[in-house]
């Protein structure tokens, strides 16, 4: 993650310094930037003008002090460790005090996190989705500590490298993983006590719901389809749903099951699509401007 946010920063016309533990990992990370950046160009993504420019501006480094030099926001992205991270979190606040530092947690809380890190109001959450270069949202998580102007600063930063930002809750999961993991859980009971193959609630969920709430949100469907409609419905599922009890090792279990497909075919199929994606969305609002 923290090799594809560089590269999405870098395409933003930002100058990026990317720190990574030790020297065989930052080789490896930069490898997988500068092979990304072609991937980009060829899915049309970014024109080589733009890549060529990124290039110049992304650097690597095994030095945290020489990363943080002048810097004006750190995106930490160290392993999902609290301990980890606080201790990287603490030396990033030594080594570039008025910086603003951001967490890429996907489920560890920011307020407790900055608390353990001293790093007071210059601190906040900006959760990507793998791959950033693909997926534009990025939660934007407040702490109790984090100052109003950093927050506003931050947003502007993220719209201006054409991110769409969307502040959410201190909460565990946040936004995005409350939902992915609740329709997750529900997943693996179908699974496990009903018999649905894995495989057909893939399909459902990517020919079906994916394809609607790609365009209306769950709440804009309710408004749609009818809210007395879905009152109903609701009265009868929310209990049973809300009451699920699936061992998250049930997961293992169905992922361990021979794929349908190969990793290899699954990323290019998701990168794809979400370039194809990406490219729709311009055309359509180069259309509206014009």
């Amino acid at each position: 993650m923290g090799g594809e946010i560089a590269v999405d920063y870098s395409l933003g016309r930002c100058e990026v310094a990317l720190w990574s533990r030790t020297p065989s990992s930052l080789e490896r990370v930069a490898h997988r930037a500068h092979d990304l950046l072609g991937t980009l160009e060829g899915l049309g993504i970014a024109d080589p003008d733009r890549v060529a420019q990124a290039q110049v501006k992304l650097s690597f480094t095994a030095d945290l002090g020489q990363a943080c030099q002048g810097a004006a926001l750190v995106v930490e992205c160290v392993p999902e460790d609290f301990d980890v991270k606080v201790e990287v979190l603490r030396r990033v606040g030594a080594l570039a005090p008025a910086a603003v530092v951001a967490s890429n947690t996907s489920s560890l809380g920011i307020s407790d996190l900055g608390i353990a890190s001293a790093l007071g109001g210059q601190f906040l959450g900006t959760h990507y989705w793998n791959p950033p270069t693909l997926m534009p949202l990025v939660e934007v998580v407040v702490g109790r500590e984090t100052d109003k102007r950093v927050v506003a600063a931050v947003l502007a930063l993220l719209r201006d490298i054409g991110k769409e930002p969307a502040i959410v809750p201190d909460i565990p999961g946040f936004v995005w993983n409350r939902l992915q993991f609740a329709l997750l859980r529900e997943a693996a009971r179908l699974v496990q006590e009903e018999g649905v193959p894995a495989t057909v609630i893939d399909l459902i969920v990517r020919r079906g719901l994916g394809r609607r709430w790609a365009i209306l949100g769950p709440f804009e469907t309710v408004e749609l389809g009818g809210v007395n409609t879905f009152v109903t419905v609701a009265r009868r599922l929310f209990a049973e749903l809300q009451a699920a009890d699936v061992d998250p090792e049930v997961l293992r279990w169905i992922v361990d099951q021979p794929p349908a497909v190969a990793r290899p075919e699954l990323i290019r199929r998701r990168d794809e699509g979400l370039a194809a994606a990406l490219r729709a969305e311009a055309m359509e609002e180069s259309h509206w401007n014009q």
